[in-house]
């Protein structure tokens, strides 16, 4: 036990360690190499604007976010690749637009007047997109998202399909995968890093049980720690949201007890993993880069600050936060969990001969638990929600309740409820 311990609790370092490492392999590469796409996408970008809407209804492209994720790329201050591997900051102009796809072009073309560092909450995303802006702009790397994307959703629904050994298992998967309606390429640069870490999780846990290997709960810290690493506080969640859904119901348990304790666990390594990687990166802005603006930017999303640009937000405020970020999802779409989540009451509560209704509470109440995962995401860092990213996290609760009615509907002879 305590061997496995310790394996658990040192896999955030090993993903550190290996992370760091490609950081300083893909900043050996020249700048050079790079310019002439980093060029080419930031007269796209231009061209396209913003927040520019696509093909589907309610979707858009995060061009902001896409160019400052391009700058930090390009931008590098010194010659030494562990320096620049370690901080992440980009140029701009002055005002609103500073770090934007206008800040970007101003740094290609040397008239930048400022500067943003984003060391402390992202920079891995850098391993892959440095080497990908050698041969492709900002359009072909989407493009080569969307081929992933759809190539990593259809085997988490093949294995799901041959664990279960039924044609309708991938089915609460896809409905929340596509539950905000949304077109794969609109996914930003930097937020594809949370789906790319979330599907490879699925897929490992998937593997790992079809196989009946003993290290299935490792992939909970590894996830934490490489989404950590990538991405920011947006959509990490996500990363082990559905996969934990997809172990509490693929998973074989022998007692309830085994799986409370094994459930819990997951949860606890994921959250170890995530926050060892990210106080590491805030550490290394502190000691080495001497900025201090992580761990502010920590307290003003947790808002809990009290520096000018910051706000303390108290409880009912939080509340407030968290209804804004649900009524984010669209009406349309929050009848459709109300109605999911009747559909789930009436299938845990199913009513015997003698009119007695008995709950169904070692089946389902995992994916209760889950679904509020959201609810506590957004109110815990209070001082994000809100941003147009948050409510996709929902998409969590939606594969929740989704599983809770193919369980339901799965059992149906058992009634889940036995009379």
């Amino acid at each position: 036990m305590k061997k496995q311990f310790l394996k658990t609790a040192g896999i955030p370092f090993a993903v550190m360690l290996a992370g760091y490492f490609l950081l300083v392999f893909v900043d050996l590469m020249p700048t050079a190499w790079i310019e002439k796409n980093v060029r080419r996408s930031s007269q796209i970008l231009l061209k396209e604007g913003a927040y520019p809407a696509i093909f589907l209804r309610g979707t858009f492209l995060d061009n902001y976010t896409d160019a400052d994720c391009i700058a930090i790329v390009y931008n590098k201050k010194s010659g030494n690749p562990f320096f620049n591997a370690i901080k992440a900051f980009h140029r701009g102009v002055d005002g609103m637009h500073a770090g934007s796809i206008e800040g970007l072009d101003s740094s290609l073309n040397g008239t930048w007047a400022c500067e943003g560092d984003h060391s402390y909450l992202w920079h891995g995303f850098q391993i892959w997109l440095r080497p990908l802006l050698t041969g492709f702009n900002i359009s072909e790397i989407r493009g080569f998202h969307f081929v992933i994307t759809i190539l990593l959703s259809t085997i988490v629904c093949l294995l799901l399909n041959g664990i279960r050994k039924s044609n309708l298992a991938f089915l609460p998967f896809i409905v929340a995968f596509t539950f905000f309606f949304f077109q794969l390429e609109s996914l930003c640069l930097l937020f594809y890093n949370d789906f790319l870490v979330m599907l490879i999780g699925c897929i490992a846990l998937l593997l790992l049980i079809q196989h009946n290997k003993n290290c299935v709960e490792e992939v909970f810290p590894a996830a934490g720690s490489a989404v950590a690493f990538t991405s920011m506080l947006i959509m990490p969640l996500l990363t082990l949201g559905f996969p934990l859904i997809i172990y509490a119901s693929v998973k074989q348990f022998n007692s309830e007890k085994e799986k409370i304790r094994k459930i819990l666990r997951c949860i606890v390594s994921w959250c170890w993993g995530y926050a060892v990687t990210m106080a590491s990166k805030i550490l290394l802005t502190l000691i080495l880069l001497r900025d201090s603006g992580g761990i502010l930017r920590l307290s003003i999303y947790g808002g809990i600050s009290r520096h000018p640009g910051g706000r303390n937000i108290n409880l009912f405020q939080r509340f407030d936060r968290l209804i804004k970020v649900f009524s984010l999802i669209g009406p349309i779409r929050i009848f459709l969990i109300v109605l999911l989540l009747c559909l789930c009451i009436i299938c845990i509560f199913v009513k015997s001969k003698d009119g007695k209704c008995r709950k169904t509470i070692s089946t389902v109440w995992p994916f209760l638990v889950i679904a509020i995962f959201p609810c506590l995401w957004c109110f815990f860092f209070a001082g994000h929600a809100g941003h147009g990213w948050t409510c996709f996290n929902f998409s969590i609760s939606v594969f929740a309740l989704m599983e809770i009615v193919y369980q339901c509907i799965k059992n149906g002879d058992n009634r889940l409820c036995r009379r």
